[in-house]
């Protein structure tokens, strides 16, 4: 990444593993969430993992894992050499 800035070239794949990465983001973050739910919520926090509740959080997590794996698998094979 920081090569591809101080070139200024871009690989022709980089923006659509940009865009197939942003579900694993949301996974990362509610993996990281998941065990605070209890106290964030009696704290009144309200952030996604507490808004979602722990069986949805879970859900959402899994399946964003899923979708970006499988986006990313997709953009590999796309643009692969």
């Amino acid at each position: 990444l920081f090569a591809a800035a101080a070139v200024d070239r871009w690989p022709a794949w980089w923006p659509a593993a940009a865009l197939a990465a942003q579900p694993l983001i949301v996974a990362i973050h509610l993996t990281d969430s998941i065990p605070d739910i209890d106290a964030d919520t009696r704290a009144g926090a309200r952030g996604l993992a507490s808004r979602l509740g722990p069986r949805r959080a879970v859900q959402v997590r899994n399946a964003a894992g899923a979708v970006s794996v499988v986006a990313l698998g997709l953009v590999a094979l796309v643009w692969r050499p």
